[in-house]
């Protein structure tokens, strides 16, 4: 394999190889950190490090409940690798060790989830996966250009994962090279730093100062989670038009209401919601042709008013005949495609399940 790019790049070539093999990796690099500071943003300690070799380390010792780090110098980079585990993806590791320097990860695993991701002044600046890297998100998504020159990240595995550990190369100076593959790593247990209650696209939001937002921040946890339940289909009744509509305003009302005297109200939602779904379909079926060069989004297209509110009459059927349990991975599936477009109503649910999954780690 021939990697494009600067001298460094040739240097490092054979380290890169090496790296590129493992089928999971986690690669972070830190340029001009101190090691002891960059353990730390890990949630590790130096004082109980010790000094290993990559080929004769024993990480078997090590599993996902007592993860381990390898920390080493590389060039003007501390560099930070993690066998088959991401801490160096994560935003709360990622930001603090941005404030030290410029920071950059690489993380690919059996399943090809991969990203690449790059950090600097508190913040990530650009972070995208590596089968998608037109696609980028951060505070300046643009950020990763100067360091992308002539990498291919349409070549398979382990091409692709070479040309994310370049990226991080090239972007902190670190020197991956045979001299670092052989020489002398740090190896030290880790305890996972705990997530941030909301990420760096909503920390600042000014809608925290708002009600009920200032009210859920201020004492957030599970206990207000019903709450804010109920304000997610208050926000979704608003986005599909429903928060006038009679039935809809009896669903949200009758959460209380014994099952057996709902039997009439569920057979109408689930009457409004077949209505819905048929006029979507009927519009479909006589839509013209997209414009190729310019194609509309999803909710801008005819049907979708009707294809948003047959969510909402789900999402109110299942309100009444499923106990609500929310957990950080598990959302409302149908509230969720409800709220499916853009708008201040959009922005206010988006920050609502923000705050919910932080709820539930409380």
């Amino acid at each position: 394999m021939t990697l494009p790019g600067t001298d460094d790049d040739d240097r490092c070539a054979e380290a890169v190889r090496w790296l590129a093999s493992s089928e999971a990796m986690c690669v972070t690099a830190v340029t001009g950190a101190d090691p002891a500071d960059v353990i730390r943003a890990f949630g590790g300690d130096l004082a109980q490090a010790r000094p290993v070799t990559l080929s004769g380390a024993d990480v078997g010792a090590f599993d996902a409940d007592h993860p381990c780090v390898f920390v080493s110098r590389a060039g003007d980079a501390v560099v930070v690798l993690e066998d088959n585990n991401y801490q160096g993806t994560r935003e709360e590791v990622l930001r603090p060790l941005s404030r030290l320097g410029r920071t950059s990860s690489v993380f690919w695993n059996i399943n090809a989830h991969c990203r690449l991701s790059l950090a600097e002044n508190g913040l990530v600046q650009s972070s995208f996966d590596m089968f998608s890297p037109d696609d980028r998100a951060g505070a300046q998504p643009t950020a990763w250009d100067p360091y992308l020159d002539g990498l291919d990240f349409t070549a398979g595995p382990p091409s692709r994962w070479a040309a994310g550990i370049t990226a991080v190369a090239r972007a902190t100076g670190a020197v991956l090279d045979t001299d670092w593959r052989t020489g002398t790593h740090q190896l030290v247990p880790i305890q996972p730093v705990k997530q941030a209650v909301l990420s760096q696209g909503w920390e600042n939001s000014p809608l925290l100062s708002e009600h009920p937002f200032s009210q859920y921040l201020a004492d957030l946890g599970p206990h207000y989670l019903t709450e804010m339940r109920r304000y997610a289909l208050e926000l979704a009744l608003r986005h599909t038009g429903l928060d006038g509509n009679a039935l809809a305003r009896e669903a949200l009302a009758a959460r209380n209401t014994p099952q057996a005297t709902q039997g009439d109200l569920l057979s109408r939602l689930a009457a409004a919601e077949e209505k819905d779904r048929s006029a979507a379909h009927a519009l479909i079926e006589g839509k013209p042709d997209d414009d190729e060069d310019n194609p509309p989004q999803p909710w801008e297209r005819p049907w979708h008013g009707h294809f948003i509110r047959a969510a909402m009459w789900q999402a109110l059927h299942e309100r009444l005949t499923t106990p609500t349990i929310y957990t950080e991975d598990e959302s409302d599936i149908h509230l969720d495609y409800a709220m499916i477009g853009t708008g201040p109503v959009i922005t206010r649910y988006q920050l609502l399940t923000a705050l919910m999954r932080a709820a539930t780690r409380q």
